[in-house]
């Protein structure tokens, strides 16, 4: 398994905490904060549960169910942190040689619901830039590059609704 030095955690600790922090989004969104801190699981199950908890959470601010925190906490706290962590691994991925394929995410084919590693393929060429979605697409490491980008699309909804 890769590390990049002895200090730093290994690409499926990280997915872990990334697992853990959108964990923690649901539970905030929910009412009933809670943390866990999960053991790495082995690499394809550790990204099968985060679509999982990817899912949970989207599909809960998809619900017409309240939100007992504001969305600025949400995405502040959890999401934020688990940016930072997707990030970590799109350094990673480029320090062990296996950089993502840049894509042009304004462009990008996005499917309300559709948060799985099951995602159309790009159709546009590829750019070389970093943006949130691609932070939040490499953790979708897969062997043909799908990714999970519905929790931006829900983002821009729920940041960009006009009130009442």
């Amino acid at each position: 398994m890769f590390k990049a030095s002895e200090t730093t955690r290994t690409p499926a600790q990280i997915l872990a905490h990334i697992g853990d922090l959108l964990d923690w989004a649901l539970s905030i969104a929910r009412g009933n904060e809670t943390w866990n801190n999960s053991e790495p699981l082995v690499w394809n199950e550790e990204i099968d549960r985060f679509h999982t908890a990817l899912k949970s959470f989207d599909d809960y601010l998809a619900s017409d169910s309240e939100l007992s925190a504001s969305c600025e906490r949400l995405f502040q706290g959890p999401i934020a942190d688990a940016l930072t962590h997707v990030g970590q691994i799109a350094m990673l991925r480029r320090v062990a040689g296996e950089p993502m394929k840049g894509e042009n995410y304004s462009r990008a084919k996005i499917a309300a619901g559709q948060v799985g590693a099951d995602q159309e393929r790009p159709s546009v060429s590829s750019i070389d830039r970093l943006t949130i979605a691609d932070l939040l697409s490499s953790v979708s490491i897969s062997a043909d590059s799908k990714r999970p980008n519905q929790l931006l699309s829900k983002a821009r909804s729920v940041l960009c609704a006009q009130p009442g």
